[in-house]
């Protein structure tokens, strides 16, 4: 029976209840209505009868006496028929009498079947003076009330065979049914009119009563559930006109409102903070994301930053070695051309202690000028050798200095060494530029002396002094590359200590690059793991989004984009900076971007219509207007936009 009711709404389940209710009570009151007007009716036509039996008995007394007494010959039955003749044919026969008996006189009251069992009746209940029965005579139903007439001593003078005190016969007034069952069938069609006018107007009250005042308020209730369990707390155009206040009205509808607003008034702001909290986290894992990318795209520059550092030194290393060699010839060079300027001294000594010789060694000494000039053009070669050199080691000072100052901190010993190395590339630059003049000098006196050989005995004195200034400069020239050795060995000492230091710096830019390396894993995992707590995120905000506790401003479903699309975002006055797509819905987006892009908040919002440029399909280019702009962070700010 509960299943079955549980089937339909509460004002259907009431209104059956009811009606049923209505129509076993109303059946057994209209009932027991019919029965007493049936009841009534039939004691209308008992009364009928026995008024019609009661005439008879006065009538039938009368004439039983005058007949008796001799008075009236007539017998008693005819002019009991005769008179109550005239009575049927005046009520239109419908109201009858007879006196019936098994044995008449007259044939007229021989008593029929049903009269019989009457007489029958009384014979066996002598006690009983009256009964009642419905009758069928022909087409007609009757109503009959019977009386039992008993015989007496004086009936014998006319029936003998009669006995005396024995039921003989009935006197029967007979009214036709006809008046009666259309009083019953117009009482039972009125009762039947009232009884569910009555049924139906009362079901009418009690659903619409229940339709107002429970069934809507029901469902009120019902709407306010379903809209608690669907996470939504907003309940204010359910409850406009309900009355919320405590102890207002003990109605249970009232009451069960003001505890389901309760209810949702207590978790509105636990809801509220969980929604917030959802969507924060969402934010910070999705501006998280930004920032590990960005880090990302940092330790990848800084990689190739320090790969291409360690390709540079491993380069300068190359290079080292290389000027190390060079510098190595240059000192083998030098000490030939100490050992050659020796032999020139040695040569030039000889020629002044034998200058008195020089005319019978003239050939000789033309010879010896030959080899001088051969050597000249020797050394000539060295310096230029040299002069190259110290050329190549000031640009490779140069070169060097600007290294280390690209090294910083780590390249101060570096420009020290590299500023001592061009500071002796510039004296052996001098000092090649020195001995070229010497040189030359030399190879024009050879020219002259060979040119002028036959004239050297009148300048022979002029050539002891120029011999002897040349011996000078031999020395000179002697002591500079003796020193250039000096200086040499000393760069070179400096330039393996700078060296040791440059492989030091590759070793450690080698372990910082290693370090890049599992930092770019560990960021890769970390972006890895941020990704995932953004789409986890982005599915408790979208499941949190659920729970409407406030009004959603776009009253559409948003969609988390995970990772945020950048894009390029330009306000109406052409101004433009890049921004980051944190949602989006068929009404609008949502977009972050950082404060250090724009002037101020207040800048964005005077120029509230923007044009956003997206290479992503996800997000259709085009004009939004910003409806809101609040400050997530010291240097972020949230925006939601329309389309417009």
């Amino acid at each position: 029976m509960q299943k079955f009711f549980r089937k339909f709404k509460l004002a259907t389940t009431a209104g059956i209840i009811v009606s049923i209710t209505l129509i076993i009570v109303t059946t057994a009151a209209y009932y027991k209505l019919y029965t007493s007007n049936q009841e009534a009716m039939l004691n209308n036509l008992k009364s009928q009868g026995e008024s019609i039996l009661n005439f008879a008995d006065v009538l039938f007394e009368s004439r039983n006496e005058k007949f008796y007494s001799g008075e009236s010959p007539e017998i008693p039955q005819v002019i009991q028929n005769d008179i109550f003749k005239r009575f049927t044919d005046r009520s239109g026969g419908k109201v009858f009498f007879k006196q019936a008996s098994k044995h008449p006189m007259l044939k007229r009251n021989q008593a029929l079947p049903y009269e019989e069992r009457l007489i029958e009746f009384f014979n066996q209940h002598r006690k009983e003076k009256q009964t009642e029965v419905f009758a069928k005579e022909g087409e007609k139903e009757l109503y009959v009330v019977a009386r039992p007439i008993v015989a007496e001593e004086r009936c014998k003078s006319c029936h003998p065979t009669w006995t005396s005190g024995i039921v003989i016969a009935t006197e029967n007034a007979k009214i036709d049914t006809v008046d009666y069952k259309n009083a019953l069938d117009s009482n039972l069609y009125i009762m039947t009119i009232n009884w569910f006018l009555n049924i139906f107007l009362v079901v009418l009250v009690i659903q619409l009563y229940f339709y107002f005042e429970v069934s809507k308020r029901v469902k009120k209730i019902l709407d306010i559930t379903f809209r608690i369990e669907n996470g939504k707390f907003v309940l204010d155009d359910l409850l406009e006109g309900e009355n919320t206040n405590p102890g207002s009205t003990n109605n249970e509808i009232d009451r069960i409102i003001r505890h389901l607003t309760r209810v949702a008034k207590n978790l509105q702001p636990v809801i509220f903070k969980v929604v917030s909290q959802s969507k924060q986290m969402t934010f910070d894992a999705s501006f998280a994301t930004i920032k590990v990318s960005k880090t990302q795209e940092s330790i990848n520059k800084q990689k190739e930053t320090i790969e291409s550092s360690i390709d540079y030194i491993d380069y300068v290393n190359k290079n080292s070695e290389l000027l190390t060699q060079d510098l190595q010839h240059i000192k083998e060079a030098s000490k030939d051309s100490i050992n050659s300027l020796d032999e020139g001294k040695n040569v030039l000594t000889n020629n002044v202690s034998k200058a008195d010789e020089a005319f019978e060694a003239i050939g000789q000494t033309v010879n010896s000028i030959n080899e001088l000039s051969s050597l000249s053009s020797e050394i000539s070669n060295t310096v230029e050798v040299i002069s190259d050199i110290a050329e190549q080691t000031n640009l490779l000072a140069l070169n060097a200095a600007i290294e280390a100052a690209r090294a910083g901190e780590h390249g101060r010993g570096f420009a020290v060494v590299a500023e001592e190395v061009r500071k002796l590339a510039e004296k052996s630059a001098q000092s090649t530029n020195s001995i070229k003049g010497v040189i030359q000098n030399i190879t024009q006196s050879i020219h002259h002396v060979t040119e002028d050989a036959t004239s050297t005995q009148s300048i022979f004195t002029e050539l002891k002094e120029t011999t002897l200034q040349l011996e000078e400069k031999f020395n000179d020239i002697e002591k500079t590359l003796n020193l250039t050795i000096e200086e040499i060995d000393k760069f070179q000492e400096k330039y393996q200590d700078q060296n040791k230091k440059l492989q030091h710096v590759n070793h450690e830019l080698s372990h910082v690059n290693q370090q890049s390396l599992l930092t770019l894993k560990d960021s890769e995992n970390l972006y890895s793991i941020i990704n995932e707590i953004m789409n986890e995120s982005a599915e408790l905000k979208t499941l949190s989004d659920s729970f409407e506790v406030i009004l959603n401003k776009r009253k559409a479903t948003r969609t988390i984009i995970t990772p945020p699309l950048q894009c390029h975002i330009r306000l109406n006055n052409q101004k433009s900076f890049d921004a980051y797509i944190f949602d989006i819905s068929d009404e609008g987006i949502s977009f972050y971007f950082s404060g250090e892009e724009i002037p101020s908040k207040t800048y964005v919002e005077a120029h509230t219509q923007i044009i956003i440029d997206s290479q992503d399909g996800k997000i259709q280019n085009g004009k939004y207007k910003i409806l809101y702009i609040s400050q997530a962070s010291n240097d972020r700010y949230f925006c939601g936009a329309k389309k417009v």
